[in-house]
């Protein structure tokens, strides 16, 4: 996950973001498989609306903070924010709206002060090996000038929240190996790793994956 635009993917221009998974047509686990576990998800991917806590309303609210679905009108700042983020690990500015476009995963926009600040991407897949079914945490990003205000930990949270709400059983994501500190943020919020994966970015870095059952 800079996916995570929270000093997360360790080698970013900006301290704070991650790549969680993507993979393209550069090996084993590509995009391009990416694309094809989107497609074969069918619309069992997209509710019509995101729940909070307790059911009642639309937004996570946490002072100046609210958290509500994407929607089309997000795609130039999740464009943006990603090319600003994840230009390290990969062509992410243009792949990360793609993926979006695809309607076959779940966005959600942090806002602050009225506007976007950060975003989570989660897309569900389905594999030949693997009984259960799973999420993949594709994205995570916040504003470079908005780090260390918990912004990435609520939409981790929610995501999780939307996860569960679906009924997947497992949320899978990657990160960069030598991303410390989303590692930290990933195991504090019950992630545990798994395995490492070469050569797993279109740059050619290794990536972590791990794993957490909602």
């Amino acid at each position: 996950m800079r996916l995570y635009g929270f000093s997360l993917p360790v080698a970013f221009s900006s301290p704070r973001a991650f790549i969680v998974s993507r993979q393209g047509r550069f090996g084993k686990y590509g995009d391009v498989k990416r694309r094809t576990c989107l497609r074969n998800a069918g619309t069992r991917l997209l509710p019509t609306r995101v729940m909070t806590e307790g059911g009642r309303h639309p937004f996570m609210r946490s002072r100046r903070i609210s958290i509500r679905r994407a929607d089309r009108y997000d795609i130039g700042f999740i464009g943006r924010l990603s090319a600003e983020v994840f230009s390290v690990y990969g062509p992410y500015g243009h792949l990360v709206p793609e993926w979006f476009e695809s309607d076959l995963t779940v966005t959600l926009i942090a806002i602050v002060g009225g506007l976007p600040s950060g975003f989570v991407m989660m897309g569900r897949l389905f594999g030949s090996v693997e009984k259960e079914n799973r999420c993949e945490l594709l994205a995570i990003a916040v504003e470079p000038h908005l780090h260390r205000r918990g912004i990435g930990g609520m939409l981790l949270r929610k995501i999780q929240k939307e996860a569960e709400r679906l009924g997947e059983s497992t949320l899978i994501l990657h990160t960069a190996v030598d991303n410390f500190p989303a590692q930290d943020l990933f195991r504090k919020h019950g992630f545990i790793s798994l395995s490492l994966k070469r050569h797993f970015y279109p740059s050619g870095r290794d990536a972590v994956m791990m794993k957490k059952a909602v």
